[in-house]
């Protein structure tokens, strides 16, 4: 052994204090050490330390002792005699009970080949200056074993290594013994129920020529469990001896950590076998083996964690979340249980779908309604082709399109037209994040700026001085609908600038001006000239048109004209005073400016759809994508108010 002298590690006289015991008082680093006084010692008790018992030092000192850790650069030889304990590893449950845990930093003393080491345990008050208790008995550290693993299947059969501080495998051979109970003993113990012996060919000594620290293990079939789905502990405790089973055989290494067994699991089903990118669809899986709430259980599906588990009271299933997940497949769960890993290759596929909220809006709704998708991949796409105005519907870049049925890129009879194109377009995408993005889609029509298209409108009955229209509800001549709102309306006793501003019902509508006199005709207009509102550069509002005010029913609609940026439309009106989406680029007194008004989209059900690339014929190039029909992407246009779901 390696003799030490150190100053303070001085000799004291056993005080009078109560007898005091260690439980276990033997074991590796990590054993937790019960230790009793029959007194009140521990009121108080605060700081522990390991004293190395030594010629010269044969109890723990009256004072506390300046620390002297191992050394930096050789951590398996000690260079003095002093652990300090951290105040995690010490807890105080009575005023006569004390837990410690031995520390990782008490190592051996001596050569690489010393294989136990005696230290006093040592309690002392805070400042140190008081030792609370005094006992010729001592902890005895072993040669520290670590497994490669900490549990595995009852009934063992695997294989594990161990390795340990210090090259204490040094006689050639070993035994090496699975024990159920509070920690190895000192030397061999006879072979019982809670003691299992590993056959000699079931040990390896790795690592080289004896004396090294590493063996291979194999875990015997008596290592067991209790049954059912209950786990049970066990210590790996190796030995040396010239004979197997010798009593005398002293221990040279043991775990800290007990090593636990339970049942292997097993993976019958998986269902469903598909779900969206994006994650969140429950699934339920059947088996065996699987522990009661879950406890000490992962499951991986392609790798990534399932969550939100929870097991079914005869232990035979659990219901889970799968995470979200690029999409491919179908992809492994893995199993991880006790008893060890279970893997069912090819159980689930990620479809690239999405969700979208709200799902409905109707084809009145001039402002647009805000979608929030949610889905997987969206970082990587490039949406800088998409503008206010839709005005490059089909360009290469990414698009969010309604569609009706699958979107189909693909070229049909025509090379420049796709063999099911998109419906409408989602506009001014804004990605929140990889697995979000919002846009705006324009039920009521996208206001794409185009030429003007009229409708003759026959059969009405305008009174002189009024602006309510009364069609008829016989004729179809004179029948309206709320995608009229906003239609320019002129005719003999309509005065110039006069637009629709509201829709009751089909056959009754109301103008933005009084009559001048009676009328029985009007042509509406799609496209709507105003001629007398000014722009001020830099400005999101315009002049007030004395022709042409405007009115609530222009919301939404594009405008276009000098100054005024593509893709613009009026957001709010206050006082005939519009307000713009994009600011105005220049300043003119009289520009001639346009409100469009846009084909607003069949009712039906349709299918929002992401997709990287937008040109006919788009699925042929390199890293093209886009989403799929699902329950969460599916969109209905009908006559209702929007709900938000």
């Amino acid at each position: 052994m390696l003799t030490l002298a150190t100053a303070g590690l001085v000799a004291v006289g056993t005080p009078a204090f109560a007898a005091t015991t260690l439980a276990p008082s033997t074991g590796p680093v990590g054993t937790v050490i019960t230790v009793t006084d029959s007194g009140t010692s521990f009121t108080g008790a605060t700081r522990v330390q390991f004293q190395w018992k030594s010629t010269g030092n044969t109890a723990c000192s009256a004072t506390a002792l300046t620390p002297t850790p191992p050394s930096a650069s050789d951590p398996t030889t000690q260079t003095g005699g002093v652990i300090e304990v951290p105040a995690a590893n010490i807890k105080v449950t009575s005023s006569s009970v004390l837990d410690v845990t031995v520390p990782t930093t008490l190592t051996l003393l001596g050569t690489p080949s010393q294989i136990t080491a005696d230290y006093f345990v040592c309690a002392y008050n805070a400042a140190g200056t008081t030792l609370q208790n005094a006992s010729d008995e001592v902890f005895t550290l072993n040669g520290n074993l670590v497994p490669s693993a900490t549990s595995g299947p009852t009934a063992g059969g695997n294989t594990i290594t161990a390795t340990a501080i210090g090259k204490v495998f040094n006689t050639g051979s070993v035994y090496v013994q699975f024990q159920d109970n509070t920690g190895c003993t000192s030397t061999y113990s006879a072979v019982s129920g809670t003691v299992v012996a590993v056959p000699t060919s079931g040990v390896k000594i790795l690592n080289g020529t004896p004396p090294t620290n590493k063996l291979s293990i194999t875990v015997p079939a008596g290592v067991v469990n209790a049954g059912g789905f209950t786990t049970e502990n066990w210590y790996i405790c190796v030995y040396s001896g010239n004979t197997a089973g010798n009593a005398n055989s002293p221990l040279i290494a043991g775990s800290g950590l007990q090593y636990t067994v339970g049942p292997v699991p097993t993976i019958s089903t998986v269902t469903p076998t598909t779900g969206p990118a994006e994650g969140g669809t429950t699934i339920t899986v059947t088996g065996t083996n699987i522990p009661s709430g879950g406890v000490g259980m992962t499951a991986l599906l392609g790798g990534e964690p399932l969550t939100d588990i929870v097991v079914a009271g005869n232990n035979l299933s659990f219901t889970a979340t799968v995470p979200a997940h690029s999409a491919g497949g179908p992809f492994a769960l893995s199993l991880t249980t006790t008893g060890g890993t279970v893997t069912k290759p090819a159980v689930f596929s990620y479809t690239n779908g999405i969700t979208v909220t709200p799902k409905n809006s109707p084809n009145t709704r001039n402002q647009g309604t805000d979608l929030d998708i949610t889905g997987v991949g969206f970082s990587a796409l490039d949406f800088s082709g998409n503008s206010s105005g839709g005005l490059t519907p089909d360009n290469a870049k990414a698009h969010v399109y309604l569609v009706r049925g699958a979107y189909n890129p693909a070229a049909g009879t025509s090379p420049t037209v796709k063999t099911n194109p998109q419906v409408a377009e989602c506009l001014d995408v804004t990605v929140v994040d990889d697995n979000e993005l919002i846009c705006t889609l324009y039920t009521a029509g996208t206001g794409f700026a185009g030429a003007n298209s009229t409708r003759a409108v026959s059969g009405c009955t305008v009174a002189s001085g009024s602006a309510n229209v009364v069609g008829s509800a016989t004729t179809t001549a004179c029948n309206f609908s709320a995608s009229d709102v906003g239609m320019a309306v002129t005719g003999t006793g309509i005065p110039t600038g006069t637009s629709i501003m509201a829709f009751t019902d089909a056959t009754h509508v109301t103008l933005s001006k009084n009559t001048t006199s009676a009328v029985t005709a009007m042509t509406l207009n799609t496209n709507r000239v105003i001629a007398d509102a000014a722009t001020t550069a830099g400005s999101t509002t315009l002049g007030t048109s004395a022709a042409a005010a405007f009115n609530a029913g222009d919301v939404g609609r594009a405008i276009s004209g000098p100054g005024i940026p593509n893709g613009t439309r009026i957001v709010s009106v206050a006082a005939g005073v519009p307000t713009l989406s994009n600011a105005a680029t220049a300043t003119a007194t009289t520009p001639s400016l346009t409100l469009h008004s846009g084909i607003p989209i069949p009712n039906g059900t349709y299918t929002v759809t992401v997709v990287s690339n937008g040109a006919v014929g788009a699925q042929l190039t390199a890293g093209y994508s886009q989403t799929i029909i699902s329950s969460g992407s599916t969109f209905t246009v009908a006559d209702y108010l929007m709900a938000m779901n």
